[in-house]
């Protein structure tokens, strides 16, 4: 399989090649372009880019515009953008600080679960199976005025605004704890 990448950011291409196992890197082509209007000339120039991979800081507000204008030029072709923590990974191109950043992600997940009341984790749990508040209040023996005041404490600890997000950030911080836990489930019940 060959695959061929726009890397439009300073650095991000020799972080991303020091990540890639060396089997997979000799089959992906990295064109690097320091701005959008080369990012632009790249594609003109080779057809076929499978993908246009990009680092955003929270100040890089135009960015987005020009995202959106390369989607809507190119919708064929995959747009990526990384984040700034995770772009610092990239750019220091380190195995080591990526480990770092993934043991902070749990213990943060962890935090975040340890500070839930036991019943908030049992309505976090109905919550990512998707199941209604009525039928919530019904498995637990609870009215549904104390499931919505759950699911709003739930809402605050999470940083979402809805059910959606809650059962989907919900089930990211769960599957990182039992990641760390080795897999086991004690403390989300």
């Amino acid at each position: 399989m060959n695959l061929s990448a726009i890397v439009w950011s300073n650095n991000l291409s020799l972080g991303l090649e020091e990540m890639l196992p060396t089997e997979f890197s000799q089959s992906i082509k990295i064109y690097e372009a320091a701005n959008f209007q080369q990012v632009f000339d790249l594609l003109e120039k080779h057809t076929g880019v499978d993908m246009v991979l990009t680092a955003l800081w929270p100040t890089q507000i135009q960015m987005l515009y020009q995202i959106q204008q390369l989607q809507e030029r190119y919708p064929e072709v995959a747009l990526v953008a990384i984040f700034d923590p995770l772009f610092q990974v990239l750019n220091e191109g380190g195995r080591q600080t990526a480990t770092r950043a993934l043991n902070q992600e749990k213990h943060d997940a962890e935090s975040v679960i340890s500070r839930m009341t036991p019943r908030q984790r049992d309505v976090l749990n109905l919550l990512i199976r998707g199941e209604p508040n009525k039928q919530i209040a019904r498995i637990l023996g609870l009215s549904e005025s104390t499931v919505k005041i759950h699911c709003m404490a739930i809402f605050r600890e999470l940083g979402v605004n809805n059910r959606t997000q809650a059962a989907v950030r919900g089930e990211e911080i769960i599957g990182k704890c039992l990641d760390s836990q080795g897999g086991t489930n004690d403390f989300v019940r």
